[in-house]
């Protein structure tokens, strides 16, 4: 009798134990979906958020470039009122242009007769100046954004075109060129640019917070990315050789999960419309993955310290 009653207790155990440890993985995976689900829905929503606030401030940066080119002495440089006082009414406009964009280098506007004038501010004595130029026979047809802007589309309210990053042949500092061109009786006269330091938009983007342990990168056409984040270690500066950039131009999809070194990433992908580059974000399934260790504070990348044994994920 009293092994009867053994085996049943034991048996009952057995059971409670199978029960419980199917549930503890029930419970795990589970648990791990909706983390997965919820870490991919908040991570699209946040992107794509994110994707609206930079529309808005590429249209800010543009905006005074587009002000420019609906000046009468700008559409109307020779055929109506006095060169010279045209001449100086729009060099007073690029120079207020340059006062209410972030980060400003020269604006200025050069037409396809060879037409230059350039507007920039000089710090004297304390003060901060306008400086005009006026130049006649300087070609820029052939620059590129000034081919760029010929012909564009208006994109989400934008006429103007962004040029990707490039050494200034002045100063050798990184920046993009907003460019809108100027065109009279359905012919290309001239085009408006305005030289932004390259700066500004990326303290914009990588002051861009996604979860706790995400971050935003923006890519160009060809997936090389032009504005990293220090906390980017997949990427290695170009996504173009990712299973997802493949897929991203004709699935329509937007969030994807990327295997990298035994870790899962997951990447929301959004294109901008008035650049043409690509807004990326990126966020680990480790959510202490930038953490350091608490012992010996190496960070916790990839590898841990090989010489702490409680620096692990």
């Amino acid at each position: 009798m009293r092994s009867i009653r053994t085996k049943l207790i034991a048996y009952f155990l057995v059971v409670i134990l199978c029960v419980s440890l199917m549930t503890g993985v029930l419970v795990t995976v589970t648990t791990k979906n909706v983390l997965k689900d919820n870490i991919e829905l908040t991570s699209s929503q946040t992107v794509t958020e994110t994707l609206k606030g930079f529309q808005t401030y590429m249209r800010t940066m543009s905006q005074p470039v587009d002000l420019v080119t609906r000046k009468n002495e700008v559409k109307h440089l020779e055929d109506r009122g006095v060169f010279e006082d045209n001449v100086a009414a729009i060099q007073d406009s690029l120079i207020a242009s340059l006062k209410v964009v972030d980060s400003p280098v020269r604006c200025y506007y050069s037409t396809a007769k060879g037409y230059y004038m350039e507007g920039h501010l000089e710090t004297v004595e304390g003060k901060v100046k306008g400086i005009k130029t006026f130049t006649e026979g300087v070609d820029n047809t052939q620059k590129q954004w000034y081919k760029d802007c010929i012909n564009s589309d208006k994109r989400a309210g934008v006429f103007a075109t962004f040029t990707g990053p490039y050494a200034d042949p002045q100063t050798g500092e990184q920046i993009i060129t907003i460019a809108q061109e100027i065109k009279i009786d359905g012919e290309n006269y001239g085009a408006v640019g305005l030289d932004v330091s390259f700066s500004a938009f990326e303290s914009y983007v990588q002051n861009i917070g996604l979860l706790s342990t995400g971050y935003v990168l923006v890519a160009d056409k060809n997936g090389k990315i032009i504005i990293g984040n220090d906390k980017d270690t997949i990427t290695g500066g170009d996504v173009s050789g990712f299973d997802f950039w493949g897929k991203t131009s004709d699935d329509g999809q937007t969030s994807y999960i990327e295997n990298i070194s035994g870790h899962k990433w997951y990447i929301s992908v959004l294109s901008d419309e008035i650049t043409g580059w690509t807004l990326l974000g990126v966020v680990s399934e480790h959510k202490g993955y930038y953490k350091r260790c608490q012992r010996c504070r190496t960070a916790r990348k990839y590898n841990r310290n090989p010489d702490c044994t409680f620096c692990r994920y």
